[in-house]
């Protein structure tokens, strides 16, 4: 019973994880508006005009993230398909859209994505069995190190350094759901900072 309970338990946590980062951001980024209304209410009416820049501001910035994210799921999926390809294991394009979609998801959607390849080489050639590991192996490291870090680096003008190190952090802090919201947090906070304090010191400088 306890077995399952944790099961059950990080099921559930994988599904709200999985709510939370996907969904949730695509519905405010395609329908902003019923949400930016209700935050435009907090403040009052002298500084809805800023406020409603900034909330553009992050609107855009997560907008190039997620772009960034599907081109990183992009590579990655290519990646997997030219490799199980090599390698001789059946269907290897429809694996290769299947790792790619779950490359979303960190750390568990390429450990799930592994299975299914793994199954067809014990199927066939136990030796694939090691090549598919090894595949695994060197596209997570070019994903996680060279990938991510440098395309969500560029589109969302975050240090390929501090993407790592954000994710890491949120990663041992929060588990799987910082992981997820690592990245779009650490935007949003960034254009807070830039567009309510820095922009603030600088027009005083310019001022004084």
């Amino acid at each position: 019973m306890g077995g399952a309970l944790e099961l059950f338990g990080s099921l559930t946590t994988f599904a709200f994880g999985l709510v939370v980062g996907v969904f949730v951001p695509l519905y405010l980024m395609a329908m902003p508006e019923p949400v930016v209304n209700w935050a435009l209410r907090l403040f009052p009416p002298n500084h809805k005009p800023r406020a409603r820049e900034v909330l553009s501001i992050m609107r855009a910035s997560l907008l190039r993230w997620l772009k960034g994210r599907l081109l990183s799921m992009a590579m990655v999926g290519v990646l997997w398909r030219v490799a199980l390809y090599l390698i001789g294991i059946p269907g290897a394009l429809f694996l290769g859209i299947l790792a790619g979609l779950l490359e979303f998801v960190p750390y568990v959607g390429p450990v799930i994505s592994t299975v299914p390849p793994v199954v067809l080489a014990l199927a066939g050639d136990s030796t694939y069995v090691l090549w598919v590991l090894l595949s695994y192996l060197l596209i997570q490291q070019v994903e996680g190190f060279l990938l991510t870090p440098f395309i969500e680096g560029r589109v969302t003008s975050l240090h390929p350094a501090a993407v790592i190190v954000t994710v890491t952090i949120a990663g041992v802090a929060f588990g799987f759901l910082g992981v997820l919201l690592a990245v779009p947090t650490t935007l949003v906070v960034k254009v807070l900072v830039e567009e309510c304090w820095f922009r603030r010191l600088e027009a005083s400088e310019k001022a004084a």
